[in-house]
């Protein structure tokens, strides 16, 4: 599965780019981004891969 986009600010709600950009400095995820199917997606070096729909992501930065 390819990354289809990497941005620094793939949302409209700053909430949801502040977990995203946090997520994805953390120092276990080797490769994350936007998959083909437009799940945000973290894979992190100990072999989880963890998804998440677009909707899902933006209600958790908002709790």
């Amino acid at each position: 599965m390819q990354a289809k986009i990497k941005e620094k600010t793939p949302f409209r709600v700053a909430s949801a780019n502040k977990l995203y950009a946090k997520m994805a400095t953390d120092s276990d995820v080797y490769e994350y981004g936007i998959d083909t199917n437009g799940n945000i997606y973290f894979a992190y070096l100990n072999g989880i891969i963890k998804r998440y729909s677009r909707r899902s992501f933006i209600q958790m930065s908002r709790s």
